[in-house]
């Protein structure tokens, strides 16, 4: 009896975490609660049962397989048992085992061309485990337009109405041409292998989750890089990332979920997208997360928050439009290390922003229609460090719930050139090089105390900064909105509220459009 072992993940490492396409053929067509420092109207998965023991393993017994050499008569999948597939088709393969028959499939040189339809379709079974065999290279595509057959739509290359799981060590390059390139209409759990995804519309689209434990993931999509949603339970929906390393290029949202988007260890990186991380909660808590947005990096919204009314790129996008107060989203920041790069706001929460450990660095918008932190309810910093640049005209920073002190500082003018925080012996607290210019700079560090003077070097300025409170406001008047229920982020120097018409302060900015 052979076993095969492929990957080397260990299932006890997981539960120790306490995770522009070309396409020319196809027609385009809460409460606070500042014990635990996060909102808890939402739960988030749980990483330690998000994953199975068969998940991680892509262990088979190769004696007891189906041995399959696919030809262009298709092949169709009717019991459980485990597979092993090899050789070309330009017909599918299907799966139509009984609801409670686990299948694994396991590719090895498997090169698949479906027209119209999926090249690997699961319409029925308990569970189904794509493996990738120890090195080889596997391909399944879908070219041209999809076709329904009248019972089931069909619109990914990889098609599974039941729960899915890729794991083992191969690779497999997934190709839609007119569609989706993975579609689960209920999970699919990842766990190794190198997969590379490149579809005119989303990457991965799952309705109730997209779980990803190791494994390296390339995707490139017309849409979102990652898409989960589920309209009829707002406890689904969720993308879990637990490890792995991911890239994504997408041409709207990097990861977007309805609802919530759990980071707790894993290299992410967006690097490009229109919103680089959307939903209803964000909670990062390990990894490290690149991200670059020409809208906002990190985005929280539940749908309660006028955010998610209305779409479309330019004029009233959706980081333009007003914030509601009362919004349950929020985005909860432990731990990892996080750096954004958007063009619109960096971290926006149409409810609360928790900050409570890891490293954030945002390089934020230039236009003062946007800002660097944006937050319809509290905005609370308890511990971490967060380096925060962009334009003044929306400013905002940490609030009074907020137990570690914080410096927001707006120059008159927007340069460029290294943030520097430097102590009184002239030790740097903390530091940052934007890419981009800026004019406002909000900091936070553990080493920030009441009653100590800093120094901060930013827009080629050097200003003393003297902290008589823990949240310390100074250097242009320049104001913007409240977002929701929350303080202002940049109050008048002389402690009065930032008028609601006339003109702007010399050396300031002022926008009366409302948040």
């Amino acid at each position: 009896m052979r076993i095969y072992k492929v990957g080397s993940l260990l299932a006890a490492a997981v539960i120790s975490m306490s995770m522009s396409v070309s396409m020319s053929s196809c027609a385009r067509g809460g409460a606070h609660d500042t014990e635990t420092n996060r909102a808890d109207t939402r739960e988030t998965p749980d990483i330690n049962s998000a994953f199975s023991a068969r998940d991680m393993s892509g262990s088979y017994d190769a004696d007891e397989a189906v041995k399959v050499e696919l030809s262009n008569d298709g092949y169709s999948i009717t019991e459980g048992g485990v597979y092993i597939l090899s050789g070309k088709s330009e017909m599918p393969v299907t799966v139509d085992a009984g609801k409670s028959e686990k299948v694994q499939i396991v590719l090895s040189g498997v090169e698949i061309t479906a027209h119209n339809t999926a090249a690997l379709f699961v319409n029925s079974a308990d569970k189904v485990f794509v493996t990738l065999a120890e090195d080889t290279e596997n391909t399944l595509s879908s070219v041209g337009e999809f076709v329904s057959d009248g019972d089931v739509n069909i619109d990914g290359a990889i098609f599974a109405r039941d729960d899915i799981t890729i794991n083992g060590s191969g690779s497999l390059t997934v190709v839609s041409e007119c569609g989706h390139g993975i579609v689960a209409k209920d999970e699919i759990t990842i766990t190794g292998g190198s997969l590379s995804v490149t579809a005119q519309s989303h990457a991965i689209d799952v309705n109730d989750a997209a779980n990803i434990a190791d494994g390296t993931l390339t995707l490139i999509s017309g849409k979102d890089g990652i898409h989960a949603e589920n309209d009829d339970d707002d406890t689904l929906g969720n993308v879990l990332v637990a490890g792995g390393v991911i890239s994504i290029t997408s041409g709207d949202d990097g990861i977007h979920a309805s609802g919530a988007v759990t980071i707790a260890d894993g290299d992410i990186v967006v690097t490009e997208s229109h919103e680089g991380i959307e939903g209803a909660a964000i909670t990062v808590s390990g990894g490290n997360v690149e991200v670059t947005a020409d809208d906002d990096g990190f985005n929280a919204a539940d749908g309660s928050g006028s955010g998610e009314m209305f779409g479309g790129r330019g004029g009233f996008g959706r980081g333009d439009m007003p914030e509601q107060g009362g919004s349950s989203a929020y985005i909860s920041i432990t731990g990892g290390s996080i750096r954004i790069n958007a063009d619109g706001d960096g971290l926006d929460s149409n409810g609360s922003l928790y900050v409570s450990g890891g490293v954030t660095y945002v390089d934020g918008p230039e236009n003062s229609g946007n800002g660097a932190l944006d937050c319809g309810g509290d905005a609370v910093i308890t511990g971490g460090v967060v380096i925060a640049s962009g334009a003044s005209g929306m400013a905002q920073s940490f609030g009074p719930s907020s137990t570690q002190c914080s410096i927001l500082y707006n120059f008159s003018a927007q340069s460029s050139g290294q943030i520097v925080l430097r102590d009184q012996n002239g030790d740097t607290v903390a530091s940052f090089t934007p890419a981009k210019t800026y004019n406002s700079v909000v900091i936070s560090a553990p080493a920030l105390a009441i009653g100590e003077t800093y120094t901060l070097e930013a827009c080629g300025q050097s200003v003393s900064v003297t902290l008589d409170s823990a949240q310390f406001t100074g250097g242009s008047a320049s104001w913007g909105f409240p977002g929701g229920g929350s303080q202002w982020g940049n109050r008048r120097p002389d402690g009065g509220e930032p008028p609601m018409g006339g003109e702007p302060p010399a050396g300031g900015s002022f926008d009366r459009r409302p948040r």
